[in-house]
Order: structure tokens, then C-alpha cells, then sequence
């Protein structure tokens, strides 16, 4: 019996001696990660005790829209609108450019920035749906430049629409083992003085082959169109309407979805298996020649477009794609990661990308956010810095502080 009780007790202490040991390796690299961790942080992240970079801007006008100065041999943009984000640290900043079309920034952090410049080009209004703006967009790294070095960013003239989508839900919900993603919707918004008429408009999202082949036309699939050929269908001055992909009450469906009854429109395939979610609700129709599906958009990353047909001109098909000249595009927006983009489109029509911290399933939208008023249909072209990210989508209605949420870089 003893010696059964030695074998025992010796099995025993070699059991606890290898769990020791065991631990003891577990330890050693929990130790090891995290000194690599600090160690990677404090190298790419400075403490703000080492704001003491400065960035240098001269913002010009190379479009012949401004005067040329002839002391300074160039066109100054004064008093244009500057506006930065770090992309390490969630932090904007807003400034103006001084009368020479000058910036100067001090104590900054050896940080990546975004920058946006924009004014509104002299006689801007240009009709009914469109008008001017001067603007620039650069992404900046002082981890990289030296500071003193004057960073020259010339302006170039873009089209901006009256006409805007203002706020996209595209993430879906999480319905247990799979995302719910049915209750998608776009929501235009009319920024201008005038009443606008939809008729004709096409809404359609990019091709997912779209690497930016064509130059002056854009590609694109799940294509539907508003009826009517003239003024039947108005929108009115600072008026919002939602297009669903189905009008229907999603929480009986999945609790955590929304209600889109109240839509003003719906998509409706009319040559595929798609159900007329609500015959009360106007349909926008499926236009052939494009993917025959109900209409979609990716719940990760895509780029939704707003297009209005050049008088008498027919639309060309590529494939299972329609091609749509850049100059009838009224408005496009790019959302997503920009690290896992597989989509570009022409930087006239978006130079950004929104959608930080949106994750598929995640009941989160984006929506266009005024940066003095928080209002609907701030449009510059660049999606960066004219769109928020919302804890949820606001069909109908111009999202309140609250439902802003903080984004990861």
C-alpha cells in the first residue's frame, strides 16, 4: 500500500509541477506581447507632450475662378474653410485659411491628418440642382514630413448637387446566425431654395468590378429608377424622402430592425421574385440589363450613386453593368473600411469614404451632418468630413447629437 500511495503522490506532484510549469510559459508570454505592445504604441503614437509639429498650408486656385494677385504671382483661396482629421487620435480641428490663401497649424502631433478645403466658388448657383465649390482634399503625414515645409494644395472646381443622399442604412441587424439586412434604406435630401422633381432619377450602386477602369463614365449594377418623364413627383426645399428596398414593418420580422411603412418609396423588382412590399408605397423599377435582384447594398463597404439621364441619350449596357457619363451623376457616396476598399470611384464625385465604425449586422447608419448646425445635406464631395456615423438609422428625420458615435481610426 505504501508503495501505491508513493506512485500516487509522485503522479500527483508531476501533475501541479507541469501546470506550474505550464503557467509559468503562459506567463513569460503575456509578459513578452505586452512589452511589444507598449513598446509599438509609444513608437507610432507620441504623447501630446510631443505636439511640436507644424503644418504649412498655401491653398491656391489654378481653375481661373479667383483673381491672380500680382504681388504674390499666384491665386490665393482666402478665408476657405480647413478642416482636419487625425486619423491615430479621433481628433478634428477646424480652421480658415488668412488672406493670402495661408495656414499655418503649430504644436501638432507627428500624426497622419485628413484635410479638406472648401469655398464656395463667386456665382455659384448654376441652376436648379447644381452648384460650384472650390476644393481640395490631401491626407498629410508629419510622422513622415518635415515641419517648416509649406504644403501647396490646389483647388479644383467640383459640381455639387442641391439634390444629395443624405443618410444610408446598410449594416442589417444581427437575426441570431445570420444578418438581417431586408430593411436597407437611402434617404435623399433637397439642400436648395427650389422645389426638385425625382422623375427619371436612377439610384444604383457601383459594380463590384469597378477599379476606376473608365475615366469619364461609371459602371454600375442594381439600378432602379423614380417613374414618371416631368414634374410628377416634387421634392420640396429642405424636404426628406426615404427609399426603402422593402416598406414594411421590419420588427415583425426581427424586433431589432426598424419600421419602414412610412416610406415615401420603395425598390421593386418587377421581372424577378420580389414581393411589392406595400401598394400603398410609390415604387422605384428595376431597369434591365443590370443584376436581377431586389435592390442591395453591401453591408460592409460599396458606393451608392444618385444619377439623372442626360436629355436623349440611351443607356449603355456593359455585360450584366450600365455606363453612366461622370457628368450625370447628381451625387455618390463611398462607405467602408478604406483599408479593405475594392471599389474607387472619381474623386469629382466622392474624394472620401464614411463609415468608421461600422461593422456588418451592427444597426448603425451614416448620415450627413452640418459642422456648425448638425443639419441634413452638408455636401463638399468628400464623405469624410460630411458624413457621421449614427448608433441608428433615423428614416425620415435628421439625427440628434446623441445618436453620434465615436469612430475607429
Amino acid at each position: 500500500m505504501s508503495t501505491e500511495r508513493s506512485i500516487i503522490q509522485f503522479l500527483e506532484y508531476s501533475t501541479e509541477l507541469e501546470a506550474w510549469n505550464a503557467m509559468k510559459i503562459v506567463l513569460f508570454w503575456v509578459l513578452i506581447l505586452w512589452l511589444l505592445n507598449l513598446c509599438f504604441c509609444s513608437m507610432e503614437k507620441p504623447t501630446a507632450i510631443d505636439g511640436t509639429m507644424t503644418l504649412h498650408i498655401l491653398a491656391i486656385d489654378t481653375t481661373g475662378t479667383l483673381p491672380l494677385n500680382q504681388q504674390l504671382s499666384y491665386s490665393p483661396v482666402p478665408n476657405a474653410r480647413v478642416r482636419m482629421k487625425c486619423a491615430d487620435y479621433n481628433q478634428s480641428l477646424e480652421f480658415e485659411t488668412d488672406e493670402n490663401g495661408e495656414l499655418v497649424v503649430e504644436n501638432l502631433l507627428a500624426a497622419q491628418y485628413e484635410i479638406s478645403i472648401t469655398k464656395q466658388a463667386p456665382n455659384a448657383n448654376l441652376g436648379d440642382y447644381i452648384t460650384t465649390l472650390l476644393s481640395a482634399s490631401k491626407t498629410s503625414d508629419l510622422k513622415q514630413q518635415l515641419s517648416g515645409v509649406v504644403d501647396t494644395i490646389k483647388v479644383i472646381k467640383l459640381v455639387t448637387s442641391n439634390l444629395v443622399i443624405n443618410e444610408i442604412y446598410y449594416a442589417g441587424v444581427n437575426a441570431g446566425s445570420w444578418t438581417y439586412n431586408f430593411d436597407q434604406f437611402v434617404e435623399l435630401y433637397n439642400a436648395g431654395s427650389t422645389t426638385l422633381y425625382l422623375d427619371g432619377l436612377i439610384l444604383a450602386r457601383l459594380a463590384n468590378n469597378a477599379y476606376y477602369v473608365f475615366t469619364d463614365d461609371v459602371e454600375v449594377v442594381y439600378a432602379y429608377q423614380f417613374p414618371g418623364k416631368g414634374k410628377q413627383f416634387p421634392i420640396l426645399p429642405h424636404e426628406i424622402v426615404v427609399i426603402a428596398q422593402d416598406a414594411i414593418d421590419h420588427r415583425k420580422i426581427v424586433p431589432l430592425s426598424i419600421d419602414l411603412s412610412s416610406a415615401d418609396w420603395e425598390c421593386f423588382n418587377q421581372l424577378g421574385n420580389d414581393i411589392d412590399g406595400s401598394r400603398s408605397v410609390e415604387n422605384l423599377s428595376f431597369i434591365p440589363g443590370t443584376t436581377k435582384n431586389d435592390f442591395y447594398l453591401h453591408s460592409s463597404t460599396d458606393i451608392v450613386l444618385l444619377i439623372k439621364k442626360n436629355n436623349n441619350s440611351d443607356i449603355r449596357q456593359i455585360g450584366q453593368s450600365l455606363l453612366f457619363s461622370v457628368s450625370e451623376v447628381i451625387d455618390g457616396v463611398k462607405y467602408g473600411d478604406p483599408s479593405n476598399e475594392h471599389k474607387v470611384i472619381q474623386k469629382i464625385i466622392d474624394s472620401g469614404y464614411s463609415g468608421f465604425g461600422i461593422l456588418r449586422a451592427s444597426g448603425r447608419s451614416i448620415e450627413r451632418h452640418h459642422p456648425e448646425t448638425g443639419g441634413p445635406g452638408y455636401d463638399t464631395n468628400n464623405s469624410s468630413f460630411d458624413f457621421v456615423s449614427l448608433s441608428r438609422p433615423t428614416p425620415g428625420w435628421q439625427h440628434s447629437k446623441e445618436d453620434i458615435i465615436v469612430p475607429f481610426f
